[in-house]
């Protein structure tokens, strides 16, 4: 099951990190290797895309990247 999706940019405050988090849904998927998954979005090439993947560092052109436990 693919959670990537093209998007126009990434969330540039808090509120609309939490937001786009709470809409991708990341806690209704399966864990991957028992990692349970958590919102990102990053550039990749001249996009942005979202993803849901396990909580770890996401290297090369990260945008914003933070879990929010209480969700």
């Amino acid at each position: 099951m693919s959670t990537l999706k093209e998007v126009e940019s990434c969330p540039d405050t808090p509120e609309r990190l939490r937001q786009r988090s709470i809409d991708k849904k990341c806690n209704e998927n399966p864990p991957c290797q028992g990692e349970p998954l958590m919102y990102h979005c990053v550039k990749h090439n001249t996009s942005f895309v979202e993803v849901c993947a396990p909580g770890v560092m996401i290297t090369g052109n990260a945008k914003m990247n933070r879990r929010f436990t209480s969700l």
